[in-house]
């Protein structure tokens, strides 16, 4: 079964929501530039009254290794999400769980034998691998999907396999297109932000209608 992570939660009523719809994960923006920013103190409010069996995930973006472990510990966090150009042997031997993100391609030339020695580097360091759509001047959230059926991004998937990574997609993912992704990436656990979202805010109505479309058998 794909598991799915609701990401850029900033209310408890926004987590219950997306709890009760069937969210395995919920993540929370701890990127001060971001406009889903949380703050520490609110993180730790919302996932105190969270269900005992729901991930906490803290997004992160280039922030060193001391004060993400010091805001896991106060925030109440459960997994740490890198975001950023964080470099693996910084994280080694880390006691939280690390899903490492990765930028789409953009060219055919994307993936290079560096794009390979990173993901190697990761092996042991992370548990899981997220690539998510490119945006100047962003790390993710941008509502832009990912070209899912050209050669670069399945050479991407196809690196991210062998190199023993479960595959978390994001990018643009939608209750409408969420079932094509699927198909063409076969991922271990979606990650969807933007799409659930109404005028900026997570809506009800479109958390139950995203997993409904992952989770009804087709």
């Amino acid at each position: 079964m794909v598991r799915i992570k609701v990401c850029g939660i900033r209310t408890l009523e926004e987590g219950l929501w997306a709890v009760e719809a069937g969210a395995d994960a919920l993540g929370f923006v701890l990127h001060p530039e971001s406009r889903r920013y949380v703050e520490p103190s609110q993180v730790q409010a919302i996932t105190a009254k969270l269900p005992p069996f729901v991930a906490r995930v803290g997004v992160f973006v280039d922030k060193p290794r001391d004060a993400v472990e010091a805001m896991v510990e106060a925030c109440g966090l459960t997994v740490v999400q890198l975001h950023g150009s964080e470099k693996p042997k910084e994280w080694s031997g880390s006691h939280f769980p690390i899903i490492k993100a990765f930028k789409g391609p953009q060219s055919e030339q994307d993936l290079s034998p560096s794009h390979r020695e990173e993901l190697r580097a990761w092996q042991g360091i992370a548990q899981a691998i997220l690539i998510d759509s490119a945006a100047a001047g962003k790390f993710g959230g941008t509502g832009t999907v990912l070209p899912w059926a050209e050669e670069s991004l399945q050479r991407w998937i196809l690196a991210i396999r062998k190199a023993g990574f479960p595959l978390i997609l994001a990018g643009g993912l939608t209750p409408e297109n969420v079932p094509e992704g699927m198909r063409l990436t076969e991922p271990y656990a979606l990650d969807v932000s933007t799409g659930v979202e109404r005028d900026g805010k997570k809506d009800p109505v479109l958390l139950r209608e995203f997993f409904r479309q992952v989770l009804t058998p087709k």
